[in-house]
């Protein structure tokens, strides 16, 4: 581990500030709620809070139908919320014409339309009670492991978690952070206050508002030309909106609306820019960004990544997902479970992917400091 850990350190200091900080879900643990944890308080929430619909609402009979099937889905909360989401788009999705039927909910007797609303009703729960449960947890969040990382040379951080701990460690060390929101004009581009550390949210922020939304006086939408950024999740912004610009949910998160374009080009732009790749506790299963680090990975030798993962690095497969092809083109040492010695590492007889067990709070330090 220590000979990992000092390489890794070679690796940052070879790279001359050429190196791109990617966060995923564990860089915010243990301070935030995740998976297991974050599903049963958002369960529980929503338990309550279906006591206090009107008796007339079809909502809580909706949610005990769809809570045991919930149940036997496993941990993952976006998973949960894409489940749900399917019960909003029935009459449209083309597996009805190679099922059967979908699952029966006698209470709306066929009608659809009602059944997908009182479902978008439950999807605004489940990722409002999220976003609540994680506002809740960095309130007293430890932010030192952070200082290092904010102070590194480096051509910026990517985040795909909606919480602030990076802001709020910048607010407590005196380090200015950008996130751009307020910058962002429309467009296909995407930039930063001047000296300021950037911070890319690429699946948004729980502190952003649209601010354009609906026309009231017409009734007609009009294009989201920017956002105001709040300074917390129950702050509203200006034109009163409390709506968070988030992507929840474990399908795709690419969209051609609002900002995420922008998001996404800035996201590819800092990879060419960068010799190296620092993931900090992503699980690699957002295909969009697994796609440009294969992408990045793949045109260039030099180009080296190091994660740091709480857990042991696991034995998979080149064809498995994406770390299993990253392991196969990118580890010379590593063995396949049948003992198949990776190709184009092997060839080149050079690592450029390294593995630092444990979590954020002992590893990034060590690694940037």
């Amino acid at each position: 581990m220590q000979t990992n850990l000092n390489t890794a350190r070679e690796w940052v200091a070879q790279a001359g500030g050429r190196v791109l900080f990617l966060l995923g879900a564990g860089a915010s643990k243990p301070a935030l709620p995740v998976s297991a944890e974050l599903t049963d308080i958002v369960l529980t929430s929503i338990d309550e809070a279906t006591t206090n619909f009107a008796a007339e609402s079809r909502v809580p009979e909706l949610w005990r139908d769809i809570r045991p099937v919930v149940l036997s889905m496993g941990s993952n909360i976006e998973d949960l919320y894409q489940a749900v989401e399917t019960l909003t788009y029935q009459d449209s999705d083309p597996t009805r014409f190679w099922v059967n039927g979908f699952m029966e909910f006698p209470t709306y007797g066929g009608d659809t339309a009602a059944l997908a609303r009182d479902a978008q009703w439950i999807l605004d729960m489940i990722q409002g009670h999220a976003l609540g449960a994680l506002d809740a947890a960095q309130a007293n969040a430890p932010l030192d492991h952070f200082e290092p990382l904010l102070r590194a040379d480096k051509t910026g951080i990517v985040t795909l978690n909606y919480d602030q701990l990076i802001e709020r460690a910048g607010e407590r060390f005196g380090v200015e952070v950008s996130a751009g929101a307020e910058l962002w004009a429309g467009g296909f581009q995407w930039q930063f206050e001047t000296a300021a550390v950037p911070l890319l949210k690429l699946h948004g922020s729980m502190t952003w508002r649209g601010s354009r939304s609906t026309n009231h006086e017409s009734g007609n939408l009009v294009p989201a030309v920017g956002f105001y950024e709040t300074n917390g999740l129950n702050e509203a912004a200006p034109n009163r909106l409390l709506t968070p610009t988030v992507i929840f949910g474990s399908g795709s998160k690419t969209t051609p609306f609002s900002a995420f374009p922008a998001l996404t080009r800035q996201f590819h732009d800092w990879l060419e820019e960068s010799e190296l790749l620092v993931v900090v506790g992503y699980s690699f299963r957002d295909q969009h960004v697994d796609a440009a680090i294969r992408r990045w990975a793949s045109l260039s030798p030099s180009r080296r990544i190091v994660v740091i993962d709480p857990y042991p690095r696991r034995h998979i497969g080149q064809d498995e997902d994406t770390l299993g092809g990253l392991l196969w083109a990118m580890d010379a040492e590593y063995r396949t479970p049948e003992a198949h010695a990776p190709s184009v590492a092997s060839t080149f007889g050079q690592n450029r992917i390294i593995f630092l067990t444990g979590g954020v709070e002992s590893q990034l330090p060590l690694l940037v400091a």
